[in-house]
This record gives C-alpha cells, structure tokens and sequence, in this order.
C-alpha cells in the first residue's frame, strides 16, 4: 500500500490482478502500466497482469474508473500503445492479448478521448 512507485515491478512474479485495486490505486501504477505495455512492445511478450488489465479496461468498473481520473494526453498514449501493439505486426503479442480485446479497449479508449 506504501511501496514507493519507483519500488514496484509489474511482471510475472507479481501476478496481483488489477481487478483488486482501487481506481486511485490504479492511476497511482498507471506509470508503470504505461511502462510494461511499451516494454511488451519491445520484447514481444507482456506481463499477464498486464494482459488482463488491458482485456479489462472496457468491462471492470474500476479500471474504466481510472482511466476516467486520467488526462486526455494519458489516454491518448495508452491509445497508442495499444494500436502500436495491434498494428505494429507483433503476432505475438496480439495472439497474447487476442485482437478482439485490443479493438474492443481501443474503442473504449477513442471514446473517452473524444468526450474528454
């Protein structure tokens, strides 16, 4: 609850689902959520707590309450991240996630943006 934002790691060995967490909780991790997409981007692959957040973020209350508390440049570049992964060839990555999830988060996203 208290670990500094620099402290925490986001990957395969700290599974906690972001389903768990408060929409502040999550706005405070946002930095590294940001971080571990455009790292997934690089290396081909994702935290599974990562895969989960992004299939999450048009249906868990929550996150879709966090991403609300974000500004409108945030979304954007989470946006980008998103297509970069589902435009960017990376098979991996899309089977890992599955393209219906990352259409379906990418439209959420637009929409926030557009009414922000």
């Amino acid at each position: 609850e208290y670990t500094p934002i620099e402290k925490i790691i986001i990957d395969e060995h700290n599974l906690v689902p972001f389903i768990f967490f408060s929409p502040e909780g999550i706005n405070y991790l946002m930095p590294k959520i940001f971080d571990s997409i455009s790292n997934g981007i690089r290396n081909d692959d994702i935290p599974v707590n990562i895969e989960e957040f992004i299939i999450n973020i048009p249906a868990a209350e929550n996150i879709t309450h966090a991403l609300n508390l974000l500004k409108k440049d945030e979304l954007i570049i989470l946006k980008k991240y998103l297509e970069k992964i589902l435009l960017g060839g990376s098979s991996n990555l899309i089977q890992q996630i599955g393209e219906h999830y990352l259409f379906r988060s990418i439209e959420y996203l637009e929409k926030l943006i557009n009414n922000s």
